[in-house]
């Protein structure tokens, strides 16, 4: 064939200095009018095309009209129509025996090459042959009027479909696609609707790879023999699909029948012309034909431009005005086929740009619109505005539980409102921040459950590594200070600003990590997948490239998980550290569950695991976090209320405690105050009644107990230890003996106790013949009300009026 090239080229160079004048313009239109096969007939077999012979009618019409219309000289354009045979080697041929013929007859020379007009199925690879010749070409689609494809895309939003496929060639496809864009209508796969020569394989590959993935909805646009073969094959293969038939030969007449009662099988047909006056002429030579074929409409338009005003891309308007056509409205009318008799009958019909049903159409009332594949890719181009939900059977049961988990945790967060102002076993800063981020690890399920998008993506990629972090650096930073701020069996001071600190120094860790990795990548969020003949779209961030934004909150659980030995006697704020300590393995233990089937399911089962696991693990270590530690500091806090229970409580921090079970109470009613007129002051005195362990300790120790014991430091046994800071002055006990109060007693609602010597292991200090108070005691408790025995006489003078609550 390129040999064949160079020769006819040589040929016109040697003859080009030839000058002739040239009366006409030479077109060539290449164009299918026939299918040509190998079989054994040595002649070859070959099936008609149909609309071929109305194309070449409306050629000839339409050169007679500007004629006659005198746009042209008579005489002064030739046009030859070559058949391609719908085989790219014979087209080639055809094209350079009809050049080399043309040159023989001297019609042209190099310096006036003919134009072609290439309106075959063979368009791509004729262009480049017309290229390579040196001549000029000009395409001529397929395409519809813009009526029919405005219809068709009107009929879909109708009947309430949102996700297609189309069969059609590629014109029609773009056309079409675009119109459904409009209309918020996603085409997700797109192919050549196969001839009547396709294999039983080409039906086999094409039908089942669409409804792989979901698609159900088919377009087809063609001819009806095609239309029609496709059909029987989707009949036979057992697939339900629904189907918008737009013929170009009108009404499919041979469609198959079936038994399934779920198939919806609908025809556009158009019931008027784009050319009245040309089907009026033809159908009085052809009776039996009464469709106007898309591509006779497009070859009269370009022909009319090319020959007469020398534009091939004139519109539809300055056509009609140049051949005196008439204008007919688009009308349509819409038939559904009766898939066990094989008959169409009609349902409605378009006109003026809306569509009308008749009484019997499904269509007349409102349809429940279901999306199908909703991460399928939509390559028309149609925008999703809106987030779609995903409707698998684990996201609906992950987030119901999602849903009940979150809902407890607002009703822990009102439980701890309502104690605000009760409860003295500490401060529940730390308590109600980790609630709020067990609530935020609910919810960070929400990115896995819409549709993969930009954004959504985006939140897949940084929520679970970020909301793990916030979780688990709460609680370290906590237990940082539980390991640590006791001492000697005295609450220490367990500072509020560092354990902030400490928190915002570990998410501001892995906030780098997330923002450098923002930062320095290069590949989208989310791309598109071909499974099967569908593309879905999947996020990029996934597999080991995505774990690896959990290793700094996989760190901080390890450290956590360690620390739990050294907190786990912590009895400060309802067992805090045996709750956080539990807490830590369990998640250790949740962790390492979903990630093994994140990295085993994927592989045995599919991607889709992958979002399973990790769903799972954010609501299982969720859970896990308000079974283990929330639920039990309730039930604590309802069990130790303020009613049966008193803490110590270390001035100067709403953190430091340590826990009431060291110690027993004194009951507010029995606590009460003794007015000294003469000093002017204000004492408290235990009652009698209540201290009743206290002879069986004062008999041990060979003291005298009194009745009438006042508790004042006038009367107060000089070796008992200073057990209540407010009774201060009962000496004279051994210093290993303890004072304590029986469980039963409560305290007064304005005072705190302190712990005393006879619970610790330090040794005490000789304070003017006083034993039982350590050094250490005293010298933390100076500043907050706390007087030595060493200067009693002053202490008169500090409890007047008003005690001092900061004890």
């Amino acid at each position: 064939m390129s040999a064949m090239h160079s020769l006819i080229l040589t040929i016109f160079f040697l003859v080009g200095r030839v000058s002739i004048l040239w009366a006409k313009s030479e077109y060539i239109l290449v164009l299918d009018q026939t299918t040509c096969w190998n079989c054994s007939d040595p002649s070859g077999c070959k099936d008609e095309v149909v609309g071929a012979n109305q194309a070449v009618e409306a050629v000839n019409w339409t050169l007679e009209k500007v004629v006659q219309l005198g746009l042209i000289a008579n005489n002064s354009v030739s046009l030859e129509i070559k058949d391609t045979c719908r085989q790219e080697r014979l087209a080639g041929w055809e094209l350079i025996t009809t050049l080399g013929r043309l040159y023989q007859d001297g019609r042209i020379n190099m310096t006036s090459l003919p134009h072609v007009l290439l309106a075959s199925q063979l368009n791509p690879a004729l262009e480049k042959e017309v290229h390579n010749l040196h001549m000029k070409s000009t395409v001529i689609s397929t395409t519809s009027s813009h009526g029919l494809i405005q219809a068709a895309g009107h009929l879909i939003h109708r009947i309430g479909w949102k996700q297609v496929a189309i069969l059609a060639n590629p014109s029609f496809v773009e056309q079409l696609g675009t119109e459904l864009a409009k209309e918020e209508i996603c085409v997700v796969d797109k192919e050549n609707l196969p001839s009547g020569r396709a294999s039983k394989d080409e039906y086999t590959g094409l039908l089942s790879g669409m409804t792989e993935f979901g698609v159900d909805k088919v377009i087809i646009a063609g001819i009806g023999k095609d239309i029609a073969r496709l059909v029987r094959n989707m009949y036979e293969l057992n697939l339900s699909l629904s189907i918008v038939v737009i013929p170009f030969d009108g009404p499919v007449a041979d469609m198959p029948g079936s038994d399934f009662e779920i198939i919806d099988v609908i025809q556009l047909i158009p019931t008027y012309y784009e050319m009245p006056e040309f089907m009026s002429e033809y159908k009085d030579k052809n009776p039996s034909i009464g469709f106007e074929h898309p591509l006779s409409w497009q070859i009269v338009k370009t022909l009319y431009g090319i020959s007469v005003l020398q534009d091939e891309n004139v519109n539809e308007v300055t056509t009609r005005e140049g051949l005196h056509l008439t204008r007919e409205m688009p009308q349509f009318r819409i038939e559904k086929l009766n898939v066990h008799s094989a008959q169409w009958h009609s349902i409605g019909v378009y006109e003026e740009g809306d569509i009308n049903w008749n009484n019997s159409s499904q269509w007349n009332h409102p349809q429940l619109v279901i999306d199908g594949c909703e991460w399928c890719e939509c390559i028309n181009g149609a925008w999703r505005g809106e987030p779609s939900w995903r409707w698998e059977t684990w996201v609906t049961a992950l987030t119901t539980v999602s849903g009940l988990g979150t809902m407890c945790s607002v009703a822990v967060f009102v439980f701890l409102c309502a104690q605000c102002g009760h409860v003295l076993e500490g401060g529940q800063s730390t308590t109600v921040i980790l609630l709020f981020a067990t609530i935020l690890l609910y919810l960070t399920l929400l990115p896995f459950c819409f549709q993969p998008g930009d954004l959504v993506c985006a939140f897949r990629a940084i929520s679970p590594a970020a909301s793990y972090t916030i979780v688990i650096s709460i609680v370290l930073s906590r237990s940082f200070l539980l390991a640590t701020a006791d001492s000697d069996g005295l609450p220490g001071h367990a500072s509020g600003c560092l354990q902030l600190v400490l928190f915002v120094l570990m998410v501001c860790v892995e906030g780098g990590i997330l923002l450098e990795g923002a930062l320095t990548r290069t590949d989208a969020y989310i791309d598109i997948k071909k499974l099967g003949r569908v593309g879905v779209s999947v996020c990029t961030e996934r597999g080991w490239s995505w774990l690896s934004n959990l290793i700094w909150p996989g760190t901080l659980l390890c450290i956590q998980t360690s620390l739990s030995p050294f907190i786990w006697k912590s009895r400060r704020n309802y067992k805090e550290g045996v709750l956080f300590s539990l807490a830590s393995l369990g998640c250790c233990l949740v962790t390492g569950a979903w990630v093994a089937v994140y990295l085993l399911c994927s592989e045995l089962y599919g991607n889709h695991w992958e979002d399973i696991a990790v769903c799972a693990g954010l609501v299982s270590t969720a859970t896990l976090i308000l079974l283990v530690v929330f639920i039990p500091k309730v039930y604590l806090m309802t069990v130790w209320g303020v009613s049966k229970e008193v803490s110590m409580h270390m001035p100067g921090t709403a953190t430091s405690t340590l826990h009431t079970d060291t110690i027993d109470y004194v009951r507010g009613t029995d606590i009460y105050k003794l007015v000294s007129d003469a000093q002017e002051s204000m004492m408290y005195e235990n009652h009698p009644g209540n201290r009743r362990g206290l002879p069986n300790m004062l008999s041990q120790a060979g003291l005298q107990y009194g009745s009438n014991y006042s508790g004042s430091p006038q009367t107060a046994s000089p070796g008992l230890p200073l057990g209540i800071v407010g009774l201060p002055g009962l000496a004279g006990a051994p210093s290993n003996s303890t004072y304590k109060l029986d469980s039963n007693t409560e305290p007064d609602h304005n005072i705190s106790w302190e712990p005393f010597n006879g619970t610790g292991s330090r040794n005490p200090s000789s304070m003017n013949g006083f034993q039982g108070v350590s050094s250490m005691f005293i010298s933390n408790m100076q500043g907050y009300g706390y007087h030595s025995p060493q200067s009693q006489a002053n202490m008169s003078q500090s409890l007047t009026k008003t005690p001092s609550t900061k004890l």
